[in-house]
């Protein structure tokens, strides 16, 4: 009976060890994802003059569309760009990508500088991402191959992100896009605008 006490104190003990353990690498994860800091527009009283890096620079990429067009974030220069990630196969993805259209896309369609991007981070060939541009009806470019321009921004697929236009990152979505999608359109607005 003592032995068999003792045993359970023990097991009773190691999980007791364990939540304390797991309670502590879940404060230091959620820590991590509550406060990472994303930049918010300036205003034009705080607007950096166009020799000032950006506080939180975009990083640069050349990415291929499935036609075999060259895009190059350099391109766009001096304009919003809203980068959305997207998993050629991804359910989700393919759910929401409608919408980024009708919110993303069409509303700045006649604004030169403003520019969307779609970037598969699933590195599907031509012929997957056309398969998502036909099943979704999204006309602005998808580009291949941009698992690793992925991991430069530190995201993944199903997520937005907007870069200002000094080339900075305004605002990257931490969850779905269909969570973010309005943060994203007011970004944008704002950045357009000047405000």
């Amino acid at each position: 009976m003592k032995v068999q006490l003792l045993s359970h104190y023990q097991y009773s003990l190691k999980i007791v060890s364990f939540l304390i353990v797991l309670f502590a690498f879940s404060s230091c994860v959620s820590d991590e994802i509550t406060t990472e800091s994303v930049d918010t527009p300036e205003t034009d009283n705080e607007q950096a003059d166009d020799s000032t890096p950006p506080e939180n620079p975009a990083p640069a990429f050349s990415l291929q569309t499935s036609t075999g067009e060259d895009i190059n974030l350099s391109d766009h220069e001096g304009k919003v760009v809203t980068l959305f990630f997207f998993g050629h196969g991804c359910p989700p993805c393919r759910g929401i990508a409608p919408s980024v259209q009708d919110q993303l896309a069409d509303p700045y369609s006649s604004n030169d500088d403003y520019v969307i991007l779609g970037l598969d981070v699933w590195d599907g060939n031509s012929s997957s991402v056309d398969a998502f541009e036909t099943v979704t009806g999204v006309s602005f470019p998808l580009l291949l191959n941009a698992s690793s321009v992925a991991r430069d921004y530190e995201t993944t697929y199903d997520r937005i992100v907007v870069i200002d236009q000094n080339g900075g990152i305004s605002f990257s979505g931490m969850q779905a896009v269909s969570s973010d999608l309005e943060t994203a359109k007011t970004h944008i607005d704002s950045l357009l605008s000047g405000e």
